[in-house]
């Protein structure tokens, strides 16, 4: 690039090439010559000398404007710009609306389109011409708003629903028709330990003083209605209620469940909760048709049916007619005769039987052997069984021989080895040895069991006791004296009693009598042979009781020999 610096004289004076030029002779102007296309420019921002600049491809410099030669936007395309520019022939400007923000950061940076409407009036709705119902609303964690609020297209309802002839508004609601949604709400979050909650909270008062809820105030409704003819009619309902005096950390509850019944609009109440857990029925309640048994409907009328008392079947209880003196089912019981009550003579004279008596009527009994058949000519027979592993019974026929023996299993056979087993028994040891077998010690006497009786060590003083010891009886002194008595027997007395003196007895004293000489006839000795007595000690004499049925044709005196001890 060249470039000429030319003076230009302002004064018109000749030019000797001697005078100087003064400075009002010229301007400070400078004319700069350049080979074009070109500029003069500076490529940076800092202060310099001009450089040029030369016209790139695309561009052009002619009549000292520089233009665009081609390869750019085309001018008349459609374009959406941030401000207004006259070359552009099909621009649109964005602008911000109401409740939205436009900002630009700049050649390079971007463009933010915000949402600014924050405040009561939270929820912005976008309406188009032809459609006046909502198309969206935006709401964010920090607005409020006030009025109604619909979601989905309400149709001809708008915010409002009439239930049983009743209007009712909401300030939220969900509309929709038709379509494919398994449901109108839905609450969702994702946290570790908190579940998606849906809560009903309610204080008296204003919302600047809160005033206390009272006992039976309703805190939230579940309300269910469906649409029949011309209205809606609410056909359930549960509400949660305060049941009883609320205080400081302490608010009762409950919860009551209605139903609406066939041929009402009016839900009734089916089952309350109360504050005590208590759960209460407004009707008997029922599984598959069953009633429920509980105490308050016990008794008769009731309906239920039991099929036990205490473990007892019904046929185990006597009847109403059978209660009570004489009864309605049946009167007294007719000897041999109807069944019945018990009179209260025939109560004494049952009372009267002593226990154990038997009825003194004579039972033969005849066995046969072949049958084991025992017979009785007063009742039922009875076949006696043969012996088993676990029962007692008779042995078998044996078939006879020496060889066999019964064996345990019930039948006869030959020993194992055959031959007899020899027992040899050790009076010192009581051992019986076998020798075909295992040895066996023979138990002592027990008060449980039966046994041997232990070796006697001899004498004539020592008696062996029930614990299973020899020793002396209590009161000692040997063996007792036998003394003779001579009694009168009545004769022809049954069951005859005289009295025997003697010093020496004392009551509570075991006397033994039997028969000594007759002193009487023949005939009475003959008859003393069956002669029994039994003894009473009384003190300084015992009581003598004849004992025999042939004391009603015995009498006379007789000789008795008797001996005492304690």
């Amino acid at each position: 690039m060249a470039v000429e610096v030319r003076l230009t004289p302002t004064v018109a004076v000749p030019d000797d090439g001697l005078s100087p030029v003064g400075s009002d002779e010229w301007n400070a102007a400078h004319l700069l010559n350049l080979t074009g296309p070109a500029l003069v420019g500076r490529e940076t921002a800092t202060q310099g000398a001009a450089a040029e600049i030369a016209v790139g491809a695309g561009l052009s410099l002619s009549g000292g404007t520089l233009s665009a030669t081609g390869g750019g936007a085309p001018v008349g395309a459609s374009y959406v710009t941030l401000g207004a520019d006259g070359t552009l022939t099909s621009e649109r400007v964005l602008t911000a609306g109401a409740g939205v923000s436009v900002t630009d950061g700049g050649a390079g940076s971007t463009v933010t389109v915000a949402n600014t409407d924050r405040g009561s009036t939270a929820v912005t709705s976008h309406e188009g011409a032809a459609d006046p119902h909502p198309q969206y609303a935006e709401l964010t964690a920090d607005q409020t708003f006030t009025g109604e609020v619909s979601f989905g297209d309400p149709g001809t309802e708008a915010g409002s629903i009439t239930v049983n002839g009743v209007s009712y508004d909401a300030i939220v609601k969900i509309n929709e028709f038709g379509g494919t949604r398994d449901a109108a709400l839905i609450l969702h979050r994702h946290a570790t330990a908190t579940a998606a909650t849906l809560g009903f909270a309610r204080a008296r008062g204003t919302d600047a003083t809160h005033v206390n809820v009272q006992s039976g105030d309703v805190i939230g409704y579940l309300d269910f209605a469906a649409w029949h003819t011309s209205s809606y009619y609410r056909c359930a309902e549960v509400t949660a209620e305060i049941d009883g005096t609320p205080g400081a950390a302490d608010m009762p509850g409950r919860l009551v469940f209605k139903v609406t019944p066939d041929g009402s609009q009016t839900p009734a109440e089916a089952l309350r909760i109360s504050q005590n857990r208590v759960a209460n029925f407004a009707v008997t309640p029922t599984v598959a048709g069953s009633t429920i048994w509980h105490s308050g409907n016990d008794g008769p009328g009731s309906g239920l049916d039991a099929d036990t008392l205490d473990g007892n079947d019904a046929s185990a209880f006597a009847p109403a007619g059978h209660v009570g003196a004489g009864g309605a089912a049946h009167a007294n019981v007719v000897a041999a005769g109807a069944a019945g009550f018990m009179t209260g003579a025939d109560k004494t004279k049952l009372d009267g039987i002593a226990s154990g008596a038997q009825v003194n009527v004579p039972t033969d009994l005849s066995y046969t052997a072949a049958t084991r058949l025992l017979a009785s000519s007063t009742g039922a027979d009875a076949t006696l069984p043969l012996v088993s592993t676990g029962d007692a019974g008779l042995a078998p026929a044996s078939g006879g021989g020496t060889s066999n023996f019964l064996r345990a299993d019930g039948a006869w056979a030959a020993p194992g080895g055959g031959g007899a087993t020899n027992l040899t028994y050790t009076a010192a040891t009581r051992v019986i040895a076998s020798d075909t077998g295992t040895d066996a010690t023979l138990p002592l006497v027990t008060s449980g069991d039966a046994g041997l009786a232990p070796a006697s060590g001899g004498g004539t003083s020592n008696f062996l006791r029930a614990d299973g010891t020899w020793a002396a009886p209590a009161g000692g002194g040997g063996a007792a004296a036998i003394k003779s008595a001579l009694v009168s027997i009545p004769y022809g007395v049954n069951r005859a009693s005289v009295t025997v003196v003697d010093a020496a007895i004392a009551p509570g004293m075991n006397i033994i009598a039997t028969q000594g000489a007759t002193v009487g006839t023949d005939e009475n000795d003959q008859e003393m042979d069956a002669v029994l007595f039994s003894a009473v000690a009384q003190t300084g004499q015992f009581l003598l009781t004849v004992a025999a049925a042939a004391c009603d044709r015995i009498g006379g005196a007789f000789r008795i020999a008797y001996t005492y001890g304690t």
